[in-house]
């Protein structure tokens, strides 16, 4: 028999439960934050595509593909509204094109105050209005941009002596410290970033745009002596290194310590990656102790290097560099993303299993890339919408033609989308040779993924066991491949 206490203690806790709940739903109610407004001008809305970011976690989020984002669906009059529940205060940047015309704007948001903007839009010209329903916050980053923008934009475009840009980008100096002067809120953050952002945008052009100049072909019978001095900037860069929060919700840090580096390399790697990867970041971690900016910046270092090298065989020595700098990393997202990675680029080495899901073919009914084993097998990854990949095409049906009887399976396989399927149906079946094999996998299939194809055409070449020789197989067009498939079907006829 249940007592009367016990149904009171069991009622208490049902209370407090119920309560805590609606205290918890309360407090993120409050919280909500609605950012809404407008895109009106001389441009219809059909033609005005935009996104709202949430870059408030600064690089991690970023650099792992994981930065949480808001498509914004306007109506007719170009209207929008997201409601958001940030919890702390931080940086979201909405980025919109107008007619194709790329732009963006940096919202400060805080948790519980709402925001209203409204986008005058006169192509291709995009303003955003000031004058009311903006804190003071955003105001200063838009006016601080405005002015910047302009002139970083001019130094590139105008092609002109780099001891010339290096005053130009004094106006940068001086523009920052008149915005950040007029900023009469009392918010850290922004006076900070505004700081930083004098450091990074000055110094990153200052180390890149001389080696821009000099690569220019127009500047090739130029003569330009940089001066001893020309790199001294006034700045302290390791006061700037060692900061945090702010820094991470900015894109120049990393683009300013990888410039740095490259600019005052003293030695040579011979044209090894491996070596030139293992140099690189021995640098960053002389330059600070940071280790946030440390970890982020040798988390893009390697998943650059690792995706560059795929369908390669690492030596020895790569992998031993790879292992180590990678143990460097203390953000345990940042390890487990690059040991994913190399771990699905295995799939793409000489000997790997092939890909063993089905495929589609013309009549519908899932075929295997193992069903061609016993033969090799040169496979050509298109789409219907590639004009690379229809340059191929004769290429590609003289070898099918050529190597009709040997010992050797040709196959086209689409990576178009399921949408454009019925037109890839139509296009293999006017178009095709018999001589081909047509497959279907899709735009966003695992045969995509498990290959990571980025970049199309891509011809893959497998032995006859069905395990990959080659991840990126010279293309038809390529004298290499017909000496590649005679040495491989040489004295091997299909008829034997």
């Amino acid at each position: 028999m249940i007592s009367n206490k016990m149904r009171i203690n069991s009622f208490n806790i049902k209370y407090l439960l119920l309560t805590g709940l609606l205290l918890q739903l309360f407090s993120v109610a409050a919280q909500q934050t609605t950012i809404n407004g407008q895109f009106s001008g001389d441009v219809p809305a059909s033609e005005i595509k935009a996104t709202l970011w949430d870059i408030s976690e600064g690089y991690q989020d970023v650099a792992l593909g994981r930065t949480k984002k808001y498509e914004l669906n306007l109506d007719e009059q170009g209207g929008f509204m997201v409601a958001l529940n940030p919890q702390k205060s931080g940086l979201y940047k909405l980025t919109y094109t107008v007619k194709g015309r790329p732009g963006a704007v940096d919202f400060f948001l805080e948790p519980g105050k709402n925001v209203h903007a409204k986008f005058e839009v006169h192509n291709p010209e995009v303003k955003l209005d000031l004058t009311k329903g903006i804190n003071e916050e955003t105001k200063v980053l838009y006016e601080a941009n405005s002015l910047v923008n302009p002139v970083m934009m001019s130094i590139y475009k105008e092609n002109r002596n780099p001891d010339s840009v290096k005053l130009q980008l004094n106006e940068i100096k001086t523009l920052m410290a008149k915005v950040k002067a007029s900023y009469q809120g009392k918010n850290s953050f922004i006076k900070e970033y505004l700081d930083q952002s004098t450091f990074f945008q000055y110094t990153s052009i200052l180390y890149d745009y001389p080696r821009y100049y000099q690569a220019q072909k127009k500047n090739k019978d130029k003569k330009w002596v940089i001066s001893a001095d020309y790199y001294n900037d006034g700045f302290d860069y390791k006061r700037y290194l060692n900061r945090n929060e702010v820094m991470f919700q900015l894109e120049s840090p990393l683009f300013w310590l990888d410039n740095y580096i490259q600019l005052n390399k003293k030695t040579t790697t011979s044209g090894d990656k491996a070596q030139e990867l293992d140099y690189t970041l021995k640098q960053a971690y002389q330059l600070t102790d940071n280790q946030q900016l440390l970890d982020t910046y040798a988390f893009y270092k390697l998943k650059a290097y690792i995706k560059a090298s795929k369908g390669v065989t690492p030596s020895a020595q790569a992998e031993t560099i790879i292992a180590t700098s990678i143990q460097k990393i203390r953000d345990t997202a940042y390890v487990n993303y690059l040991w994913a990675n190399i771990q699905k680029f295995k799939s793409m080495l000489a000997g790997a299993e092939g890909f063993k899901l089905s495929l589609e073919n013309t009549d519908g009914k899932p075929v295997f890339l193992k069903d061609y084993a016993g033969k090799y097998l040169y496979v050509d990854v298109w789409a219907t919408w590639c004009g690379p990949c229809k340059k191929e095409r004769p290429f590609f049906d003289a070898l099918a033609s050529r190597y009709k009887d040997k010992n050797i399976s040709f196959v086209g396989v689409s990576i178009d989308s399921k949408s454009q399927k019925q037109k890839w149906l139509d296009m293999v079946k006017t178009e095709a040779t018999s001589n081909i094999a047509q497959l279907f996998a899709g735009s966003a299939s695992a045969f995509v993924n498990h290959y990571d194809i980025t970049a199309i055409p891509r011809f893959l070449l497998f032995d006859t066991e069905g395990k990959l020789l080659q991840y990126d197989a010279p293309r038809p067009s390529d004298e290499r491949i017909t000496t590649l498939l005679d040495q491989l079907t040489a004295g091997k006829n299909n008829k034997d």
